[in-house]
């Protein structure tokens, strides 16, 4: 999959530029959300060039959200120092559970610890908003675990807190 990230960059950025024309006089644009699977596996130049072109397709607002979706286990000093440097403002973490029983049953990639660890490096990073993606009713979950999830968020006193209610798809390990 690595293999096709050029292809979309380039065609994301081309399909950018399309609208940027299309809209005529510059279209104001308040909020920029690079999201819908794992934007942190970008190379910070691929991230950068999107923002670059955005802001020049439309007109990005004075303190513009800029929003970036991250995997807890991607994010390093390097990378956040980079993102920021390339405009995003916002990290939204997907943690989903701060439980590891629950996080090995979806398959996650880090751990409760890796997760926090991962918050905390972006704090340090300079992000100041910060949001942890989180769910609730996971198989096996019980709602001892999902306050106890809950109170660990909380306790990062993230800007944000995103709550979603699983969706078993078919087809998926889960369903």
């Amino acid at each position: 999959i690595e293999s096709l990230i050029p292809a979309y960059v380039d065609a994301l950025v081309k399909e950018m530029e399309m609208w940027g024309r299309a809209a005529g006089p510059k279209s104001r644009v308040d909020t920029v959300f690079l999201g819908g699977g794992t934007p942190s596996l970008l190379p910070v130049g691929d991230t950068d060039s999107i923002l670059q072109t955005c802001a020049t397709a439309f007109e990005l607002s004075p303190g513009a959200e800029v929003t970036l979706e991250s995997n807890p286990g991607d994010l390093n000093a390097r990378l956040l120092e980079g993102l920021l440097a390339a405009g995003v403002n916002r990290l939204s973490i997907g943690v989903q559970s701060f439980n590891n029983a629950d996080l090995v049953a979806l398959t996650r990639r880090h751990s409760a610890a890796e997760a926090a660890q991962a918050f905390r490096m972006a704090r340090d990073a300079g992000f100041d908003s910060i949001n942890l993606d989180l769910m609730y009713g996971l198989p096996r979950q019980s709602l001892s675990d999902w306050e106890e999830t809950l109170d660990e968020a909380l306790g990062l006193s993230p800007r944000h807190l995103s709550l979603y209610a699983l969706t078993l798809e078919e087809g998926t390990p889960l369903w």
